[in-house]
């Protein structure tokens, strides 16, 4: 009987799933090769190397086969398409339709309907109405706001689109805010300079539960429990690039207590931007009272203008002349979507390590102003810089969004991850510098400037006319639809750490 045909088949294995492969105690290893009678070789180290199976070809076919089978059932599962949101119905308090009549466009909120109203495709539809009194050079190409609010003001006009449902009156008084915001952000001179990083260090901070429930972030925590979960002497995980296309793990089970925790904002899985901050400086013997803000990451975001930053809420509280801010997002942060799948499919080792979650702490100055800004950070390269990672499965993966978020944490690089249209699998990756990021988006960071120091002077202007001398006064900062800052006073909520000095 002729022998066996032997081989050496390659099967690659990221490693956050090497652990699956070899079981506790190597328990799935060894039934894998008694199972098929092969040899089992799982590389240390080299995070791109294949794991080897070695023997005849049928049964190193067979256990390859399994090996992707025990990989498959713990790989993420595909997206649920979200549920599309009932469309609102026109409410009459509203100075807008629900849709334009005339050019059928959904309308959401004030300002959509004022941009869809300038809007070329708007403009070119009713240029051919009767509106007496229009000039016509008005109506060629986009209005701007200027434009559209001598438009509002002619009857011709004024009528025809009431008729449409849209109430000018109402219109014409947000557009009086918003040619006054222009006129203000016009005032500040445009800097592409306008972010200065003075000093970043990198800060490990434990988010394990020790005894007791989660609390809210809206509960101070004490702040020496808080000093005590700050690390000093580890760096971020390094990213392993695997071999391509490869699984996305699914949540590990242990994990999900602290996911939620993170997810709904509870401390100490979220430790809450401008405390932690305040535990840092506190650790290293920093002096509170040099800086001027002590905030994360989405402060700056939302002085800066970025929407979806403007719909969460900003806590802030004064310690002498220091402001400290605390953000709480609005809406569950999951830790279970794809690009968290991702970053343990890259950062992960497939065990259970206890690594906490890594911050860049940044004193960086803007407008005069000097803050201390702590931001998450993804992970490192092999050159041990600071890269973020970014995922999608369309084709832009870097916004002028993420162009910000790397100036203030101090990212050197994205690595930017293609996914397929399930989100199942990481199909491709490059990396661009954080050089080229900056130089594509050099506009838009200078815009962001310019809007961030209008919005920072108002908040200071603020704050400082409103002093409360034992400290304990809080404010509660949201955003309307102009992007302008809006101040309520907030009865339950404390943004200093407790036993704070």
């Amino acid at each position: 009987m002729p022998a066996m045909a032997q081989c050496d088949l390659e099967v690659p294995v990221p490693a956050v799933y090497r652990g699956l492969i070899i079981g506790k105690g190597g328990e799935t290893l060894k039934q894998l090769q008694g199972n098929f009678r092969v040899g089992i070789y799982v590389p240390k180290g080299d995070h791109q190397a294949a794991v080897h199976v070695k023997g005849p070809k049928s049964r190193c076919q067979e256990c390859a086969q399994e090996i992707q089978a025990i990989i498959g059932r713990k790989a993420r599962a595909p997206a649920q398409a979200k549920p599309k949101a009932k469309k609102a119905a026109g409410r009459k308090d509203l100075p807008h339709p629900a849709r334009c009549p005339k050019c059928l466009k959904e309308i959401n909120s004030v300002r959509s309907a004022l941009e869809h109203l300038q809007s070329p495709m708007h403009v070119n539809l009713v240029a051919d109405s009767c509106l007496e009194g229009v000039d016509d050079s008005l109506l060629t190409g986009r209005l701007g706001f200027a434009g559209l609010q001598k438009c509002l003001q002619t009857p011709g006009y004024r009528a025809f689109h009431e008729e449409l449902g849209f109430n000018s009156e109402a219109l014409l008084a947000v557009l009086d805010t918003l040619l006054r915001l222009q006129e203000e952000l016009q005032s500040i001179s445009p800097d592409r300079d306008w972010l200065q990083v003075e000093s970043r260090l990198v800060v490990e901070w434990d988010d394990k539960a020790v005894a007791g429930p989660s609390i809210p972030i809206t509960t101070a925590p004490e702040l020496v429990d808080m000093m005590e979960r700050c690390r000093l002497t580890r760096k971020p995980p390094l990213a392993k690039i695997p071999v391509l296309p490869a699984p996305l793990p699914r949540v590990d089970a242990r994990q999900r207590k602290k996911n939620h925790a993170k997810g709904s904002h509870q401390y100490p899985a979220e430790p809450g931007s401008g405390r932690l901050g305040l535990a840092i400086m506190r650790k290293l013997g920093m002096d509170l009272a040099s800086y001027d803000f002590v905030c994360g990451t989405s402060f700056i975001k939302a002085l800066a203008g970025e929407s979806n930053r403007l719909k969460d809420v900003y806590y802030l509280q004064q310690l002498r002349e220091t402001v400290f801010v605390l953000h709480v997002p609005r809406s569950y942060h999951n830790q279970a979507d794809a690009g968290h799948a991702v970053e343990r499919l890259l950062c992960s080792n497939g065990k259970n390590t206890g690594v906490g979650m890594f911050v860049a702490a940044t004193t960086l100055h803007v407008d005069g102003r000097k803050f201390m800004v702590t931001s998450e950070v993804d992970a490192s390269d092999e050159a041990g810089d600071l890269m973020e990672i970014k995922s999608s499965k369309h084709a832009r993966v870097v916004t002028p969004q993420a162009a910000l978020q790397i100036a203030v944490n101090g990212s050197k690089s994205i690595l930017c991850c293609s996914l397929n249209d399930e989100q199942t699998h990481l199909e491709d990756m490059w990396k661009i510098s954080a050089e080229e990021v900056m130089q594509d988006h050099q506009q838009s960071l200078a815009n962001a400037g310019q809007h961030m120091r209008l919005m920072l002077r108002k908040v200071l202007q603020h704050v400082r006319a409103h002093t409360d001398p034992d400290g304990s006064l809080v404010w509660r900062l949201t955003f309307d639809e102009q992007k302008l800052p809006v101040f309520h006073v907030a009865e339950d909520v404390r943004v200093l750490p407790l036993s704070l000095d």
